[in-house]
């Protein structure tokens, strides 16, 4: 409409579409536009990361790309791991008397790039926790804060009812079964098993965010918060 507003029933798909077909219908027709081969070459490339495999990478497919792609880095996020025959126990060297050990193939991510590929690769495993005849549990799993970023200015929305809201600060750990203790300005605010998210309401002014896990990693946070009434 004139004053910009929508038009109920006037949408791409019954109206403009079909227009666009139409053209497409008085076109000539033409042979298919060949491929262009000067200048591409065949390259492998790991399938679940899109870097030049490394020899332990599982599975690898081979695309076409340009001059550049040679400059493509090599995949640094497969790696081998020791395993029980089950695949749900890991294992070390210095643990494995007794227990039969087999190597596995392992996309093992940072915790927050595992925490957006997952969303979109359902089979993405995360490595499984440490047998409990292993002597290092303390180093199990790592973790991180995906929301708020280091340094992040926050601003708090209010509700339909004017009241003030709430932040939803999220975290992720490669551990499933991992706790983590959360604390604003060196006071606790709420403990969390996955998935890791608490809801706050910190004053305005700066804050200081730090999420520990049950073996002692931390990751710590530095925001600032401002009601949406500040300008």
């Amino acid at each position: 409409n004139a004053d910009g507003e929508g038009r109920a029933g006037l949408i791409g798909v019954q109206t403009a579409a079909p227009v666009m077909f139409d053209l497409f219908r008085l076109l000539p027709t033409a042979p298919p536009v060949p491929k262009p081969e000067q200048g591409f070459v065949t390259l492998p490339i790991c399938r679940s990361t899109g870097f030049r495999p490394s020899p332990d990478c599982e599975y690898v497919d081979t695309i076409w790309g340009g001059p550049q792609s040679s400059q493509i880095p090599m995949c640094s996020w497969h790696t081998r791991i020791l395993t029980d025959p089950t695949g749900t126990y890991r294992l070390q060297a210095d643990c494995t008397t007794g227990l039969h050990a087999e190597t596995r193939l392992w996309l093992v991510l940072p915790p927050a790039m595992a925490y957006y590929y997952q969303q979109h690769q359902p089979f993405y495993r995360p490595l499984p926790p440490w047998h409990p005849s292993c002597s290092s549990m303390g180093d199990q799993g790592g973790m991180d804060v995906i929301y708020p970023a280091d340094g992040a200015q926050l601003t708090i929305p209010r509700e339909w009812t004017g009241d003030l809201g709430k932040l939803i600060f999220t975290a992720t750990h490669s551990d499933p079964q991992a706790k983590l203790f959360w604390s604003v300005d060196q006071s606790p605010v709420a403990t969390t098993r996955n998935p890791h998210q608490v809801s706050i309401q910190p004053a305005p002014g700066s804050h200081e965010l730090v999420v520990v896990d049950q073996h002692g990693n931390r990751v710590t946070r530095r925001f600032s918060v401002r009601t949406n009434s500040d300008r």
